[in-house]
């Protein structure tokens, strides 16, 4: 557009630069000019975008802001794929060189003026292997290197290639079909002789004209067209056809029946991970190269014949992604592996299930989305190879790694559980060997167990709610964030699935188990039958055996001081705190989130293999319905919630995970970065399962373990099958002097009694200021009578603006208490506060001598008044102390 107004010579009313004598008309025809001459090269789309515009500089200036991308996105954008450019084969050096230089002024039009002091080394990177000796010769054959010289490089040797270019064999590659219609059908066969001419003389004899005449009349038995016979039909066998058939394809098979399509190069011998050919009979995308999968399915898949008779078997699948020239990329899905194949195929039919569409002409395939070009191919040796990328930090995560990862996501379950969940289904990535985990350790390990004993009375149930048992745990030395320090653990017998519920008191368990009650019999439709507890008070009274008596339900309550009867609960219980531990070890987290590790450890508990049930997972018995363990993420890991808060904000958060919360479909995510304790429930989040926020915050290990105890359960009298959820292995202490320890009279460990340390001498002492006054005259005596002055003249204007007396005359019948003046240093972080505070001597009362009616200075009778009025609505018992 600038070279037509240059040509009409009104370009100046866009830059401005006229002459000095140049008249206002002649400025005004030649800025109508310019401007009808751009609206009428401009579409209807680009009209109403423009809008209106006064004069033709309005309208040049508009175009360019809409057209010209100097944004700091854009610039990136163009920078990157600057820096990533490679030349593409498929096209000659005069449209390469097209391409990048329209890169490059793209660039210099967001603004930088500086990029074409990298151009000659950028396009020098980008020359492909078959130009590595142009590259050398310029690389290490000049002191400076520029662009020109780059281009003649490469034109030279494009010259050299196509006059030394020579024709290719066309019997280099053997197409494979199989399962496909016969592609033959119209192939002209030659015709077998059988030592006779292909070519009949020109001279024939009369009988040779007499045979053909008759020849003409017959009917071949094969096709059953006339005019020949059966051996010199070109169609094939009737007989043989599926064998010749056979004999001129590779058919490729598996397992299971489904048949490949490939396509075999034979004379390909040195491997390159770096291309794939294009291949339209291939069902799906073949690869031997495992280091390129981005994630990766070990296992028999099938077999592959090859053109040599030779049989590949099908060793994996997964994905792999590609990175193209241009910087696109792409996954392949379900690529399998083969590591006899001799290169990569990539299946035209594959991608067309993807959305893709290949077009081909002039020695170059397509691959296209819509009207969107995604990558290219050139032709060689009559098949379409491109060239590609892998992105390194997709890296594939090892067997070993995912093994660990599942082992954390589902609180520290043992090697066992695992395969059982590999086993049902559920758990699709290979299980290796779990190596040595400290945090199991450190969180399970206990004491040798006696042999458990025959159960002569087995609980036994044949539907959900038949029998449940519950326990109490509690208390815990730290209360959670909302001040609990008790739970309560209900299992069903049949499903072995575990309730659990926090609690601040003891006394709330009648509330809890009424709710849990109403809600598990409405949901499932089926009534409670079987109470198991031990004989707590918070099961043994009168409100709970109320709501027993008129629900039908019945108990069974253990002997005193016999937890083993109880075995179900207390084993879970112990279940429970193992995982506790274990889940607040290895993520860090103070000891104040063991209620949020605790409700995780039931919800995985539920949907992991136990061992009463055989391997079948609790929260399935009790719906019927497979569970989903795909949206299982390490507790204590950190999170990233999605945020809006304004246009320029992060778009993220950086959480930690805690939890999911119940009912909703989405995850506990605490602001560790906010005051308090701020829970956010969310679905948006991104994890990172490697990264524990809280670890290298935390004390060390063996001193950060809640201090939990439970009751032993060592000795099964009662045959209690094995609740715990399929456990970690780990050395357990064979010292049986341990065992010595335990007495049986006892339901739990005794506690050793120590006189707290803030009682301790040297405690005493540093509490005690030495130059604190304890009269008047001392205080002003002080070297800090100063100090000690402004703060009793504050503490009396305290006194005054509170009317906390009145002045009047003494009563002559009526003692008088006197008052005390109590001094007091308090140690602020870099200075020293002084405090002085007007006390009563109460202690010279005497009861019976107006002892009702004289009360401390600093006492309102507002705030009497509301202690009595308290004390009366409550029913307390009121008690006065004089200090």
């Amino acid at each position: 557009m600038k070279g037509i107004l240059i040509q009409q010579k009104v370009f100046k009313s866009i830059d401005g630069k006229y002459a000095e004598n140049v008249s206002d008309d002649k400025k005004r025809d030649n800025d109508e000019y310019a401007y009808s001459s751009i609206i009428l090269n401009l579409s209807d789309s680009v009209i109403r975008k423009v809008g209106k515009q006064n004069s033709a500089k309005e309208l040049w200036d508009r175009l360019e802001e809409l057209f010209t991308e100097t944004s700091l996105p854009s610039k990136l954008f163009l920078l990157e794929k600057f820096f990533r450019y490679k030349l593409d084969m498929s096209k000659n050096i005069d449209e390469n060189i097209d391409e990048f230089t329209k890169l490059v002024q793209d660039i210099k039009l967001t603004g930088d003026k500086n990029i074409d002091d990298y151009t000659p080394i950028v396009l020098l990177n980008a020359i492909p292997d078959v130009y590595s000796d142009v590259k050398a010769a310029i690389k290490y054959g000049r002191d400076n290197v520029c662009l020109d010289t780059v281009i003649n490089g490469l034109k030279s040797k494009e010259m050299d290639i196509k006059t030394n270019k020579t024709s290719q064999p066309n019997n280099e590659v053997n197409m494979v079909r199989g399962r496909t219609k016969n592609r033959n059908s119209d192939y002209k066969y030659r015709r077998h002789s059988k030592g006779r001419s292909r070519s009949r003389s020109k001279s024939r004899s009369r009988d040779d004209r007499n045979r053909d005449d008759k020849t003409k009349e017959r009917r071949c038995y094969n096709c059953g067209i006339k005019g020949h016979y059966i051996k010199d039909c070109r169609k094939p066998k009737r007989d043989n056809r599926e064998n010749k058939y056979k004999e001129d394809t590779n058919a490729v098979t598996e397992n299971t029946g489904d048949v490949f399509m490939v396509c075999d190069v034979n004379n390909v011998h040195n491997l390159n991970m770096h291309e794939w050919l294009i291949d339209s009979g291939c069902t799906f995308h073949l690869s031997p190269f495992k280091e390129i999968f981005t994630t990766f399915k070990p296992g028999k898949f099938g077999s592959v014949s090859m053109a040599n008779q030779k049989r590949c078997d099908i060793q994996g699948l997964g994905d792999v992604c590609l990175t193209f020239s241009d910087g696109y990329k792409l996954t392949l899905r379900n690529v399998r592996y083969v590591p006899d194949l001799n290169h990569n195929l990539m299946s035209c039919a594959a991608l067309e299930e993807e959305g893709l569409e290949g077009r081909w002409g002039k020695g170059i395939m397509k691959i296209m989305k819509g009207s969107l070009t995604v990558f290219k191919a050139d032709k060689r040796r009559n098949l379409y190879v491109c060239t590609v990328d892998y992105d390194i930090l997709t890296a594939s995560v090892t067997d070993f790694d995912k093994t660990s990862l599942w082992h954390k996501r589902l609180g520290h379950i043992s090697q066992k559980g695992l395969e059982l969940l590999q086993k049902e289904g559920v758990l699709i990535d290979k299980i290796e060997k779990l190596k040595f985990c400290d945090e199991c350790v450190m969180g399970k390990q206990h004491k040798v167990q006696f042999p458990a004993s025959q159960n002569p009375n087995p609980v036994s149930s044949s539907c959900i709610l038949d029998y449940v048992h519950a326990d109490v745990w509690g208390p815990s030395n730290i209360s959670t964030h909302g001040g609990n320090k008790y739970f309560l653990s209900i299992i069903d017998n049949f499903s072995r699935k575990v309730f659990v519920f926090l609690m601040k008191h003891k006394s709330d368990v009648f509330e809890k188990f009424r709710k849990w009650k109403i809600l598990v019999e409405n949901q499932t439709g089926k009534k409670l039958k079987v109470l198991r507890t031990d004989n707590g008070l918070e099961f043994c009274n009168q409100s709970f055996s109320n709501l027993c008596d008129e629900c039908g339900i019945k108990r069974h309550k253990t002997n005193p001081y016999t937890p083993q009867q109880n075995g179900v609960a207390e084993r879970m219980n112990r279940t429970l705190l193992e995982k506790v531990r274990c889940m607040l070890i290895s993520s860090g987290l103070p000891k104040s989130f063991w209620g949020e590790a605790l409700v995780t450890a039931a919800y995985l508990i539920n949907r992991s293999p136990s061992v009463p049930l055989n391997g079948k997972i609790p929260e399935s018995v009790w719906t019927g319905h497979a569970v989903d363990i795909s949206s299982l993420r390490v507790f204590g890991c950190s999170a990233f919630v999605h945020q809006s808060v304004d246009k320029l904000a992060p778009r993220s958060q950086k959480c930690v995970f805690i939890g999911y919360p119940d009912g909703i479909k989405g995850y506990r995510l605490w602001l560790r970065s906010q005051p308090g304790f701020k829970v956010l429930i969310s679905k948006d989040v991104i994890f990172n399962e490697n990264e524990m926020p809280c670890l290298d915050n935390s004390q060390d290990k063996n001193n950060d373990n809640l201090d939990i105890t439970f009751n032993k359960v060592e000795d099964n009298q009662q045959g209690e099958e094995n609740e715990e959820e399929l456990g970690t292995e780990f050395p357990e202490n064979t010292n049986s002097d341990g065992l010595n320890d335990y007495l049986l009279a006892r339901d739990r460990n005794r506690r050793e009694l120590r006189i707290p340390a803030r009682y301790n001498d040297f405690h005493i002492a540093l509490n005690i200021e030495p130059n604190e006054p304890s009269s008047v005259e001392e205080a002003l005596k002080s070297e800090n009578s100063k100090n000690w002055l402004s703060a009793m003249a504050e503490e009396m204007k305290s006194l005054k603006d509170n009317n906390t007396w009145v002045l009047v005359p003494k009563p002559k019948s009526c003692s008088v208490v006197d008052c005390k003046w109590i001094f007091k240093i308090k140690e602020e972080d870099t200075s020293k506060r002084f405090k002085a505070r007007l006390v009563a001597k109460g202690f010279t009362q005497k009861e019976g001598i107006d002892y009702t009616e004289i009360f401390s200075p600093v006492v309102k009778y507002t705030t009497v008044r509301i202690i009595l009025a308290l004390t009366a609505h409550f029913n307390w018992e009121l008690k006065q102390m004089d200090v």
